[in-house]
């Protein structure tokens, strides 16, 4: 079987309009003229794929571009989040996840569950975001603790 290397699979990246800048502010500085450019590229300056419009900058003396990375990873994303103090909602799997840990032990109501969300929330129910989801997960993995130390003394 032919194996091609990852970059030939992977799709071409777009210019980026830094780029295009770039290109335009160069050929300006050899009195170069859009069509000029464009004869130079052999296609219209829009058609072109990041790696070509870095291929053209450097043809007319300028630095190539860093390809770009992408987006953040989630962890970086969501500490950026935190910084700028954006509270994020809390998700079907967290509140799984506390339902899970509540019904850890028999006896335990779901009217229990919202009553010590009420407690450490200061009045909500359910919690609403993740730091409020958080603080009652702590809470109850607390109160389980307590159980089982209980249980292990005895």
């Amino acid at each position: 079987m032919n194996t091609q290397r990852r970059k030939d699979i992977q799709p071409a990246i777009p210019k980026t309009t830094e780029q295009l800048r770039a290109i335009f502010g160069l050929g300006k500085k050899l009195n170069c003229a859009k069509e000029d450019l464009e004869e130079m590229a052999g296609k219209r300056l829009s058609a072109l794929t990041f790696d070509e419009a870095n291929a053209m900058i450097v043809r007319l003396g300028g630095d190539a571009f860093p390809t770009p990375a992408g987006p953040a990873p989630r962890r970086t994303q969501n500490y950026h989040k935190q910084k700028q103090g954006i509270k994020t909602l809390v998700t079907a799997a967290q509140l799984t996840h506390l339902e899970d840990l509540w019904f850890k032990l028999p006896g335990r109501t779901a009217a229990g569950l919202a009553a010590i969300s009420r407690r450490v929330n200061r009045g909500a129910d359910r919690p609403r975001t993740t730091e409020e989801c958080n603080r009652v997960i702590e809470a109850v993995k607390s109160m389980n603790a307590r159980v089982a130390s209980v249980k292990e003394a005895a």
